[in-house]
C-alpha cells in the first residue's frame, strides 16, 4: 500500500509531464508521422554525421519509423518531468536552469530515438 501511495505521489509531482506524454502520443499518431519528421529535422545536425539524409531514405520502413519516432519521443516527457522534479526538490535549482534541462532532455531523447531507429533501418 505504501508503494502505491509513493507511486501516486510521484505521478502527481510530474502530472503535467504525464499529460504531455499522453497528448504527445495521441498527436504523434494523428499527425501521421509529421511530429517524427519534425523531430528528425531538429536532430539531423547530429544524426547526419553518421546516417544518410532524409532524401536518401526509401522503402517500407520510412513511414512507420517517422510515426514511431514521434510516439516514442513523447515518453521523454516523463524522464524530463522526473528530472525537473528532482532538481526542484532535492537541489533547489532555479526555474530557468530547470527549463533548459527539460528541453535538453527532450532533445537528447529525440536524438536517442532517431539514432536507434536509423541504426536498425535498412539504409
Amino acid at each position: 500500500m505504501n508503494l502505491l501511495k509513493a507511486a501516486w505521489r510521484a505521478a502527481m509531482a510530474i502530472r503535467w509531464s504525464v499529460l504531455a506524454c499522453v497528448v504527445g502520443v495521441v498527436l504523434a499518431f494523428l499527425s501521421m508521422g509529421l511530429l517524427g519528421l519534425g523531430l528528425y529535422v531538429a536532430v539531423s545536425p547530429v544524426t547526419g554525421l553518421r546516417f544518410p539524409g532524409m532524401d536518401e531514405w526509401h522503402g517500407d520502413w520510412v513511414w512507420p519509423a517517422t510515426l514511431g519516432a514521434g510516439m516514442l519521443w513523447s515518453f521523454g516527457f516523463l524522464l524530463a518531468g522526473w528530472l525537473n522534479h528532482r532538481l526542484r526538490t532535492r537541489m533547489g535549482v532555479g526555474r530557468w536552469p530547470r527549463r533548459l534541462a527539460y528541453l535538453g532532455v527532450l532533445w537528447l531523447w529525440a536524438l536517442l530515438v532517431w539514432w536507434l531507429l536509423l541504426a536498425g533501418a535498412p539504409l
